[in-house]
């Protein structure tokens, strides 16, 4: 497709098309990789649900969008349990206005035809934003560290997003590891688990961290949220994710989060 220089050369500030302002723009595949066991569903299901009702998330505005979330980690029973919770944390919104805005697709994908799958369900839904939870399960990877076949995935990615009428973020998501980098022996570093085609073919990337310390008597723990790639728009700061629970039955969690600067609050490595 050509572009037309004269509607992008112009003195007026450029701006995307936000899903969530600061953080998600639309036409775009953005990975977030986590530690394991960190809560990157409950995270992600539950920025889902804000922008679904256009509600703000983590102080973030969002631009209300229908929402299509893939689930190919979780079992039904716990994804059930995560949306039960975060539902009741959210004040119960009527559950007939959500199942027009947000739709969840359980082991719907996960097999050679999934791209052709994932088209048809969003040519039909029509979202803003889509979530991919994870890649491996879902876009049916047979050799995580194959550069080709995380390319393969990637342009199977775009075919998805080109093809709905929406031009829908894609959010990816991933688990992270740690790496000693060559150049600097005794560090380490956080980076995505399986092949690195993913860090160059994206257009963001983010790591969902714990936080310094041990989990509280809750049962909960602060995560952190940090920009490692962005382009001209995405995640410019480290964001401090503080969950907590309401005292209902049944149980609600609240995600609510700051801003910061530095590694000061970050996990120590050992």
């Amino acid at each position: 497709m050509r572009l037309d220089l004269a509607e992008i050369l112009t003195t007026e500030a450029q701006a995307p098309d936000w899903v969530v302002e600061g953080m998600i723009p639309k036409g775009t595949i953005i990975l977030i990789a986590g530690d394991a066991g960190i809560g990157k569903s409950v995270f992600n299901l539950a920025e889902g649900l804000h922008v679904a009702l256009g509600r703000s998330f983590l102080g973030f505005p969002t631009h209300r969008c229908r929402v299509l979330y893939f689930d190919e980690e979780n079992s039904r029973p716990d994804v059930g349990a995560y949306l039960q919770q975060l539902w009741v944390g959210m004040g119960q919104p009527d559950v007939t206005e959500l199942n027009e805005w947000f739709r969840l697709e359980h082991f719907s994908l996960g097999d050679r035809e999934w791209k052709a799958r994932m088209a048809v369900t969003a040519k039909e839904w029509r979202p803003g934003v889509i979530y991919v939870d994870t890649a491996t399960s879902a876009l049916s990877i047979k050799e995580e560290n194959d550069n080709s076949e995380a390319q393969r995935a990637i342009q199977g990615l775009r075919h998805v997003m080109e093809a709905t009428e929406t031009n829908p973020a894609i959010k990816v998501l991933k688990h992270a590891k740690f790496q000693a980098p060559n150049q600097h022996p005794g560090t380490v570093r956080r980076t995505i688990r399986g092949a690195k085609a993913w860090l160059g073919a994206g257009d963001q990337t983010m790591y969902h961290i714990a936080a310094r310390g041990r989990p509280r008597a809750d049962g909960l723990r602060q995560t952190i949220l940090v920009p490692d790639k962005s382009r001209a728009f995405g995640l410019k700061r480290n964001i401090k994710v503080i969950p907590e629970w309401l005292n209902t039955t049944p149980k609600g969690l609240i995600l609510n989060g700051e801003s910061f600067e530095g590694p000061e609050d970050l996990m120590e490595i050992k």
